[in-house]
């Protein structure tokens, strides 16, 4: 068995994976997040609703 050295890998800078972003595409980014915000909100409130017509009236004839 031989004793040669061990390499430690050298402590290279990291690099980015894109390119940096632009206007353009932070304002993409930014809709994007809009609309997803209102369409979770709005798929709250049409749960909501389905659950209110599902019960109906039997909400306020429940026994005590």
């Amino acid at each position: 068995m031989t004793n040669a050295p061990v390499e430690k890998p050298t402590d290279a800078p990291i690099q980015p994976l894109s390119a940096p972003e632009g206007a353009e595409q932070a304002k993409a980014r930014n809709m994007r997040n809009i609309v997803l915000g209102l369409s979770l909100v709005g798929f709250v409130i049409l749960i909501f609703v389905v659950t209110l017509v599902k019960l109906g009236g039997n909400v306020g004839n429940r026994p005590l």
